[in-house]
C-alpha cells in the first residue's frame, strides 16, 4: 500500500547473520517540519525559485488530523491524533506578517525580525485537547513577504524551519530523537512509500512517444531526481523524480543509526541498460550507476544494501506495471518478435510474439526479472567483484497466492499459475538466458521476495456481525493459512540456490476499502487492530508460519500509521505512541528479543 509509512523487517539470513535481525522501511519524522510540509500559494500554482521556496506569498500547511478529517463520519470513531500541544519555534530568512490560518486551534506569538540578519522568528503555541476541540492542522499565512531588505512586496521566503515541542533543542537537518527510538530495535529498513515508489507515471504520450514508444520518454535521469537542498519533499512539480524523499536523507538516516539499507529503485530509473530519449551517453552518468555510486560514496561502508526494482512491478493497480510492460512492448515490436523476451524454449506461460500481443503480461514479467539482474550488475561494477551476497543482496519481488500449495498442485498434474508464472517460470528464463555465460541466476539474485500479509478469509469475513475478539482469531487463522505459501518460497529458493526468501511487505491486512467511514464493519476492524490479543496474532505469523517454515525475511508493514478505510497497518499510530506501545509494536519488540529462538 502508498499510504503506509513504514514497514517493519524481521531477516533470519542463514549464513549470513547468526540470528534473525530486525529492521524496518520508515517515512521520515524531520526535526524541521517543513522538510514534509506543502507550501501553497493564494491562487494557482506557487511560484517558486530552483529549490521551490516562494518567490511570493504562500501558506506552509502540515495536516495531522485524523485521516480524511473533512469528510464525516470520520474513519476512526476515537478521532485519535498525536499530541502536538506546547510551544513550537519557527523562523526563516526574509520578513513577512505571519498568521493562523482558518481551521486553525494554535496561536501566533512571539514574532520577531532581526534586521542584521534579515532572520524572522516566532512560536506557535498549541493547547492540549483532543479533535475537535483541537486540530493537528497546521496552516502558517506568510503575507506581503520580502525575501531581503532591498527586495520587492511580495518576494518570498527562504530557509524556513519549524519544530515540534518534543524536537527543541535537536540538530535542524536530521531526523527526530524518537524516530531513532522507533527505530533503534530494527537492523534495517525498506523505503518504498517513503521515496514515492509508486508515483512515478508516464511524462509523455502519442505524437511525443519516441518510435511508439512511451516508456523512452518517460525515463527517469540523474538530474531528475529529488535534492536535499530542495524547501520539501512533496513538490512533484519541482522535478519529475520529487515524488518523495532525497537519497541523501535517506543515507544520512542509515548512517546516523547504523542499520542496513532496502532500497527501491524507480521504474523509469535509466542505466547502462535502460536508455531514454535525454539519457547520457556515458553510462556511468544514467541514474542506477549515479545511485549505485552515492550509496557507495557516502553510506557506512559496513551497512548492507537490499535492491529491489520498483515495487510490486505486477500489480495492476500501479503505474509501474503499465511502464515496465510498454517498455517490454516497446522492444518486443522493434526486435520483431526475436526479442528474448519472446524465447519460448522454456515456457511455464506461453510468452511467443503475436502481433495482437496477448503475450504482453508475460513479456513484462521477463522484463521486471531481468531489470533486477542488470541493476545487479550496475551496482556490482561500481561496489566491486565479490559485492553481490556479501554487501549488495539484490531482490526479486513478485506475487503469488495462498490458497494452496504450488508444488502439491504440480504433483497432481496442475499448474499454479501464480507461482509458476510468476516466479518458477521468470527464473527458469533467466536460466536459459545466462546458459551460455556459465552463470545461474543466483548469481545475481540473492533474495526472492513476496506479499506476506494475514487477514480474513474474504469468503466468510462479515465483522459487522462479529465480536472484536471473533475478528482477531480470523486474522490468527489467516496466518495458519499462510503456511503452505512460506513452504513454497522455501522450496523455490532452496531449487535456484537462492541465498534468502523475504516477505517484502506483511502483517495484518485486509482490503477495508469497501467498508465506509462510519459503519460497524469499519469500526470493529479498527477496534480488532488496537485490541490486545493482536499482538498473539502477529507473533504467530512471523515465529510460527513464516521462521517456523523456514522464511528469511519478514517485513512488517507498516511501523507508524493511522487507521482508516485504507487499512489499518501502522504498528503505531504516532511517532509520540512509542512511549506508549501498542500491541503490534509491542509484538515487534518482543520478535527483537527473541533473536536466539529463531537458531537453525
Amino acid at each position: 500500500p502508498d499510504r503506509a509509512m513504514l514497514v517493519l523487517c524481521v531477516l533470519f539470513a542463514a549464513g549470513a547473520a547468526a540470528a534473525p535481525l530486525l529492521g524496518g522501511e520508515a517515512s521520515m519524522e524531520f526535526v524541521n517540519y517543513v522538510t514534509l510540509a506543502r507550501l501553497q500559494g493564494a491562487s494557482g500554482a506557487l511560484k517558486v525559485d530552483e529549490n521551490g521556496w516562494p518567490v511570493e506569498d504562500a501558506s506552509v500547511i502540515i495536516d495531522g488530523r485524523p485521516v480524511d478529517a473533512w469528510h464525516l463520519p470520520l474513519d476512526d470513531p476515537e478521532a485519535r491524533q498525536a499530541d502536538w500541544s506546547g510551544t513550537w519555534t519557527f523562523s526563516f530568512l526574509g520578513k513577512a506578517d505571519v498568521a493562523a490560518g482558518p481551521g486553525t486551534t494554535f496561536t501566533v506569538t512571539d514574532v520577531q525580525y532581526d534586521k542584521a540578519t534579515n532572520t524572522q522568528s516566532g512560536k506557535l503555541v498549541f493547547p492540549r485537547g483532543k479533535y475537535p476541540t483541537v486540530a493537528n492542522l497546521i496552516i502558517l499565512a506568510l503575507t506581503n513577504t520580502q525575501r531581503t531588505p532591498t527586495a520587492p512586496t511580495p518576494s518570498g521566503f527562504v530557509n524556513m524551519t519549524l519544530v515540534h515541542p518534543a524536537n527543541q533543542g535537536q540538530p535542524l537537518h536530521g531526523v527526530t530523537d524518537r524516530w531513532k527510538r522507533v527505530m533503534k530495535p530494527l537492523d534495517h529498513m525498506r523505503w518504498m512509500g517513503a521515496m514515492g515508489t509508486n508515483s512515478y507515471s508516464w511524462q509523455c504520450g502519442g505524437s511525443q512517444c519516441i518510435d511508439g514508444d512511451c516508456y523512452a520518454c518517460s525515463v527517469l535521469e540523474w538530474s531528475d531526481r529529488a535534492l536535499p537542498t530542495h524547501a520539501t519533499r512533496t513538490n512533484s512539480a519541482l522535478c519529475k523524480g520529487c515524488l518523495g524523499l532525497a537519497w541523501e536523507d535517506v543515507i544520512s538516516a542509515h548512517n546516523d543509526i547504523k542499520k542496513d539499507i532496502w532500497i527501491n529503485v524507480p521504474v523509469t530509473a535509466s542505466s547502462p541498460y535502460v536508455k531514454g530519449s535525454n539519457t547520457p551517453s556515458d553510462r556511468t552518468k544514467t541514474y542506477v550507476y549515479q545511485l549505485a555510486l552515492l550509496l557507495k560514496n557516502t553510506l557506512d561502508p559496513s551497512l548492507k544494501i537490499y535492491i529491489e526494482h520498483s515495487n510490486e512491478v505486477w500489480n495492476f493497480g500501479f503505474p509501474q506495471y503499465a511502464l515496465n510492460e510498454a517498455a517490454a512492448i516497446a522492444e518486443v515490436n522493434k526486435t520483431h518478435g526475436t526479442s528474448a523476451l519472446t524465447d519460448s524454449s522454456v515456457d511455464w506461460w506461453n510468452c511467443t510474439y503475436s502481433e495482437d500481443l496477448r503475450q504482453k503480461q508475460c513479456w513484462g514479467e521477463r522484463r521486471h526479472m531481468r531489470r533486477v539482474y542488470e541493476i545487479a550488475m550496475t551496482f556490482e561494477e561500481v561496489f566491486g567483484a565479490g559485492s553481490l551476497g556479501q554487501r549488495l543482496f539484490p531482490v526479486y519481488a513478485s506475487w503469488a497466492n495462498a490458497f494452496e500449495s504450488a508444488y502439491e498442485r504440480r504433483r497432481e498434474g496442475h499448474a499454479d499459475y501464480a507461482f509458476d508464472t510468476y516466479f518458477n517460470g521468470t527464473l527458469l528464463w533467466l536460466q536459459a538466458q545466462l546458459h551460455s555465460s556459465g552463470k545461474q541466476p543466483s548469481d545475481f539474485i540473492k533474495v526472492v521476495s513476496l506479499a506476506q500479509y494475514f487477514g480474513p478469509d474474504d469468503k466468510t469475513f462479515v465483522p459487522e456481525k462479529m465480536t472484536v475478539e471473533q475478528i482477531v482469531q480470523a486474522y490468527y487463522d489467516g496466518a495458519t493459512a499462510n503456511t503452505n505459501l512460506t513452504k513454497d518460497l522455501v522450496a523455490l529458493r532452496k531449487t535456484f540456490g537462492i541465498d534468502m526468501t523475504a516477505g517484502y511487505e506483511g502483517g495484518p491486512g485486509y482490503s477495508v476499502g469497501k467498508f465506509q467511514p462510519g459503519t460497524k464493519n469499519l469500526s470493529n476492524i479498527i477496534a480488532a487492530s488496537r485490541d490486545p490479543k493482536m499482538e498473539q496474532a502477529i507473533l504467530h505469523d512471523v515465529k510460527d508460519v513464516y521462521f517456523g517454515n523456514g522464511g528469511d525475511i519478514y517485513h512488517y508493514f507498516s511501523m507508524v500509521g493511522k487507521v482508516s478505510h485504507y487499512g489499518c497497518w501502522g504498528a503505531l499510530e504516532e511517532f509520540d505512541d512509542v512511549d506508549n506501545p501498542s500491541p503490534k509494536y509491542k509484538a515487534l519488540l518482543q520478535l527483537a528479543a527473541m533473536k536466539n529462538r529463531f537458531e537453525p
